[in-house]
């Protein structure tokens, strides 16, 4: 099974388009998301219809947990007109509201979890680092995530660290200069847990932190 992998797309659905491009490209037989739909850009409903509508599997980043409340502060301060692309349907606001904090899936025989920042928080943040101390957190991360591959995202820095009791990506950011975000996607076959990550300019190999 060949899985594309996106994250903190932010409302950046021209990046967002071109990356189903290439993933269609690739033959990906299922896409998944990492969370923050929307925030930070302009095309917010945009981006939640195309998710829709190609039918990609995807949890709740704080972004889109707070996207109601935003758009209410910009209404009710009149930063905003009624035509404003950042703006959202109330049937698109529905469907943020609804997206799970956290997913579980059982993939050609592994264990999946998807979490925005850790499965605990939607905000906290998971960097690369190879300090023990931090190679032991990415274990308890593991442990309470209960599964072999630990999908994030959150950060916008693409990343893959193997550990004995399994494995956590982060496939980097659709967005790129938005946001400062890294402007990638990845693809993770399995079972062989091969994990490539790719530019979203142009499909090219993009460079990503690999702690062993």
């Amino acid at each position: 099974m060949k899985l594309g992998l996106i994250a903190d797309v932010h409302a950046d659905v021209t990046a967002l388009r071109r990356v189903l491009d290439l993933l269609n490209a690739a033959g990906v037989d299922r896409i998944l998301c990492a969370g923050d739909l929307v925030g930070k850009g302009t095309e917010n409903e945009a981006t939640v219809k195309l998710v829709q509508a190609n039918e990609i599997t995807c949890i709740q980043g704080n972004h889109d947990q707070s996207a109601a409340s935003d758009q209410a502060w910009l209404l009710e301060s009149h930063l905003v007109k009624a035509s404003d692309p950042r703006l959202l349907s109330l049937e698109s606001l529905s469907y943020l509201r609804r997206l799970p904090p956290t997913l579980r899936l059982e993939l050609a025989g592994v264990r999946v979890m998807l979490a925005h920042g850790t499965p605990h928080s939607n905000t906290e943040y998971v960097y690369p680092r190879r300090e023990m101390a931090d190679r032991f957190f990415y274990m308890k991360l593991l442990e309470a995530a209960a599964a072999d591959i630990l999908m994030l995202g959150h950060t916008h820095v693409p990343m893959q660290v193997v550990e004995q009791n399994g494995m956590i990506l982060n496939p980097g950011s659709v967005c790129g200069a938005l946001a400062a975000g890294s402007a990638t996607y990845a693809i993770l076959s399995l079972p062989t847990r091969d994990f490539r990550v790719f530019r979203a300019q142009d499909g090219a190999p993009a460079e990503f932190d690999h702690l062993l």
